[in-house]
């Protein structure tokens, strides 16, 4: 009986540490203004890199451009896009370059198709949000 209550409360407390992303975004931004980084630069990197994170599949962001601020503030978007693209070459998913033993050729031709299909669709969505 007391293993069951120890379970019970030391699942309860790992629920207390989960990732959050506004903490994340919010420490990213506070370490790149001790960095002496202008205010707009932070802030648009941390919007890119949200943005670039919810792209590559992490629903916990989302997709963020200011865009008044990225026509009319430099900073800004030089933050946006270099947050952006740096977020999205550290997780990017590096391809797979061997196939599962047990796959059949068609199946493995039928994931690539869809995995293309995602990545175009990916690619255009990033587009869109550069311009």
């Amino acid at each position: 009986m007391n293993w069951a209550l120890f379970l019970v409360c030391l699942i309860s407390l790992s629920s207390c540490t989960r990732f959050s992303a506004n903490e994340y975004l919010d420490s990213q931004r506070q370490q790149l203004l001790k960095e002496g980084k202008a205010r707009g630069y932070a802030e648009g990197f941390v919007d890119g890199c949200a943005t670039a994170r919810h792209l590559l599949g992490d629903k916990r962001f989302n997709l963020q451009k200011q865009i008044s601020r990225f026509e009319g503030e430099p900073s800004y978007s030089i933050g946006w896009e270099r947050g952006a693209e740096q977020c999205r070459r550290k997780l990017q998913p590096q391809a797979r370059k061997s196939r599962p033993r047990d796959a059949s050729v068609m199946e493995n031709i039928e994931a690539a198709k869809e995995a293309a299909a995602m990545d175009a669709e990916r690619r255009q969505l990033w587009d869109e949000l550069k311009k």
